[in-house]
């Protein structure tokens, strides 16, 4: 896998070393799908379990979904949640109130097993890409026609429909699929992509590739890290369809945290500056410009939010 032994080198690891570690991944892999592949098909029952997680003087109500004698946690309303997006998104049924899930539960068991794996199935493997908050969502919304995502996942969600990395998965919950994939003819989009250069630097690629061909107004509102030594920042700046910069300083604003559906409180302050970026074709550009104003709206809703409700999601037709 290049992106991994990339990544181990970036990390420290030698050429040989990630070389190594790719390998025997590989092999692991390889052999866990043929185990897989000798197994019965479908998963089993999924029964949940209710339990209340406690931090100090917060407390919150937790899920755990067991099935073949493996665990997945998930706070109670972000389940709801994703029952809420099963129901809009698929045929499948379920009732939540049913010890031995359903349908939806035995999608919401697959959902959160893919990423514990995706993840590396410890704390100490990497964390989730955090999100912006729901006002800065509304201000891109309301302001720029902002209505789908280009980097998220059934957990972190907007709305509806988004781009997210695993389509079996999360299919059932309203992805259409990896950005990468993603060829709209005009529209107005969020990209909160992973901070990873590489990714960065292909996410740009692609966008200017979309605005280049584009037949109608066409934006992107990026949210990456305010990095100008990084050639993924460089060239999301340097774009010719840049139309605007918004900087925000880490300590005027905040994101939910990656891991939102697994924790107590969602809040975090931002542990760096950011920068919020347009591109846009003319017609993007004419549609919705990138006013002084509307900048103003937006770095006002980037604020943190750590004395709001950590239980609400605000999750509705058009939101989380």
């Amino acid at each position: 896998d290049p992106d991994l032994a990339r990544k181990l080198e970036a990390s420290g690891a030698s050429a040989k070393q990630a070389g190594f570690v790719c390998k025997m991944a590989g092999k692991a892999a390889n052999k866990f799908a043929a185990a897989l592949s000798r197994m019965p098909a479908g998963l089993g029952k999924v029964k949940i379990k209710e339990i209340v997680m406690k931090e100090g003087d917060r407390s919150r109500t937790k899920l755990v979904l067991t099935c073949s004698g493996v665990n997945m946690e998930v706070n109670a309303d972000h389940y709801k949640k994703l029952l809420s997006l099963v129901s809009r998104s698929s045929n499948l049924a379920d009732n939540s109130d049913d010890k031995l899930g359903g349908a939806g539960a035995a999608a919401v068991f697959r959902l959160l097993a893919r990423y514990s794996t995706f993840q590396g199935a410890h704390y100490r493997a990497g964390g989730f890409q955090a999100a912006i908050h729901g006002g800065c969502f509304d201000v891109l919304l309301q302001e720029f026609g902002c209505m789908l995502e280009c980097f998220a996942s059934p957990m972190n969600c907007r709305y509806e429909h988004f781009c997210s990395a695993h389509i079996s998965t999360d299919a059932s919950f309203g992805s259409i699929g990896s950005f990468f994939h993603f060829r709209p003819a005009g529209g107005s989009f969020e990209a909160n992509p992973p901070f990873d250069d590489a990714t960065i630097q292909r996410m740009v690629a692609h966008m200017e590739d979309l605005l280049s061909t584009a037949n109608k107004p066409l934006n992107f509102a990026i949210i990456i890290p305010f990095l100008p030594d990084q050639v993924g920042w460089q060239q999301v700046y340097t774009s010719s369809y840049k139309r605007a910069h918004l900087k925000v300083a880490a300590a005027e604003h905040g994101y939910y945290e990656g891991s939102q559906h697994d924790r107590i409180t969602r809040f975090r302050v931002a542990p760096f500056d950011t920068s919020v970026i347009f591109l846009q074709n003319d017609a993007g550009r004419d549609k919705w410009p990138a006013t002084k104003p509307k900048l103003r709206l937006l770095r006002e809703a980037f604020k943190p939010k750590l004395n709001l409700n950590p239980h609400s999601l605000g999750f509705g037709a058009n939101s989380k």
